[in-house]
């Protein structure tokens, strides 16, 4: 059963700096220095330095950092994981997908010995359509690692779709006390005062015609139900559509590749992608 969330959940303890621009200015200072030590030294390891910085591009949607962060060292699953999202974002999913090592696992992370990939389930599952998927696990782990930015801005961004306008105006006002996510939180605060529907966000907009409104747990789909799931919903749901090309053709499933081609017809490729020929 689903913990009701603190009214006013604590941003953490740096939080008290933020009115401060001097005190604000030297932490963040020591936060960069931090980052560069941390990449200096995983640059000793050209394989981890890779994953640290796939992950931190595709954390921040940075999709064209991804795929040159990953050009050469991408057959780590969770890299390849991410390249796949870079290139469905960049519009290339479909014509370079075979440019780099590729397994069916890789597309939801479900290999068994990839369970910890969890962390990296919920912004697919948000992009496809999987919200309350998403937010059922965003919640367990707020409970478990307390009130971390990537887990407030996720929740957010999910109560916004699903109209929850006090849910966010609480992660919302925790986020507003943070360091990096304060001014997409304010601006968010801003817009939520003159269109508490966010019916004028083009991306809420977006989310609210893909989600599927019941939903069962991820773990309870096989990819291939997740994805046909979501397209019953929507047959416009390009991600959808992509992933499940890409799940047939990296499963060898030629024959469901073939039965399911009617789905292109609501796509506005301008040329055949060059895996679909």
């Amino acid at each position: 059963m689903k913990k009701k969330i603190r009214e006013k959940p604590h941003a953490g303890m740096l939080s008290r700096y933020t009115t401060t621009p001097m005190l604000k200015w030297f932490i963040e200072s020591c936060m960069l220095f931090a980052i560069a030590g941390t990449a200096v030294f995983f640059s000793h390891d050209n394989e981890l330095k890779t994953l640290f910085e796939v992950d931190y591009y595709a954390c921040h949607k940075m999709w064209p950092e991804v795929l040159q962060a990953a050009s050469s060292h991408s057959d780590d699953f969770f890299i390849v994981h991410a390249v796949n999202r870079a290139l469905y974002h960049t519009g290339r999913l479909a014509f370079d997908m075979f440019s780099y090592p590729q397994h069916s696992d890789v597309l939801f992370l479900t290999a068994e010995k990839r369970r910890l990939g969890y962390w990296k389930k919920f912004d697919i599952c948000i992009e496809l359509g999987f919200i309350n998927v998403a937010e059922n696990a965003l919640v367990v782990y707020l409970e478990v690692f307390g009130e971390r930015p990537i887990l407030l801005k996720r929740l957010a961004l999910i109560n916004m779709v699903k109209g929850n306008s006090g849910a966010v105006r609480v992660y919302l006002g925790a986020l507003s006390k943070t360091f990096f996510d304060a001014e997409w939180a304010n601006n968010y605060l801003m817009h939520l005062q003159s269109d508490p529907n966010f019916a004028t966000d083009d991306r809420i907009q977006e989310l609210r015609n893909l989600m599927i409104e019941k939903d069962r747990p991820f773990s309870d789909y096989s990819p291939e139900d997740a994805l046909l799931a979501l397209l019953e919903k929507n047959r416009q749901n390009r991600m959808a559509i992509e992933y499940l090309m890409a799940l047939y053709l990296l499963t060898g499933q030629l024959d469901k590749f073939i039965e399911n081609l009617n789905y292109l017809d609501d796509l506005d490729y301008s040329e055949i992608p060059r895996h679909y020929e």
